[in-house]
């Protein structure tokens, strides 16, 4: 990928397979993101660019704290979220402060 340009990605079909029961995330580390594609918990508000359809409800409420809209933070099984990152355009490091450079105890 170069620099300057955008990634999206979906939670993976191998992370439904290994671990079914549990709620997962992605949380990337190199690129610079809104906080609602942050995916690390419990950093990433509800993402109001995707609503949670009737279909994922009851998925998405079992996770619990998920009301609306989605948070990348937590995916139940059997629930989907979209993930949107870009890569640095300038520098080949974030900035001091960037949301990418936030320490995080959730590693």
């Amino acid at each position: 990928m170069r620099k300057g340009q955008s990634t999206v990605r979906h939670k993976p079909e191998p992370m439904r397979r290994a671990m079914p029961a549990y709620a997962h995330s992605l949380h990337p580390h190199g690129f610079v993101f809104a906080a609602t594609s942050n995916g690390a918990y419990p950093l990433s508000p509800p993402d109001p660019s995707q609503p949670i359809p009737a279909a994922e409800q009851a998925a998405w409420t079992a996770v619990g704290g998920v009301t609306g809209n989605k948070r990348g933070n937590r995916v139940p099984p059997g629930g989907t979220f979209t993930y949107t990152w870009k890569r640095s355009a300038g520098k080949r490091r974030p900035a001091p402060g960037s949301i990418t450079t936030i320490p995080s105890v959730v590693e």
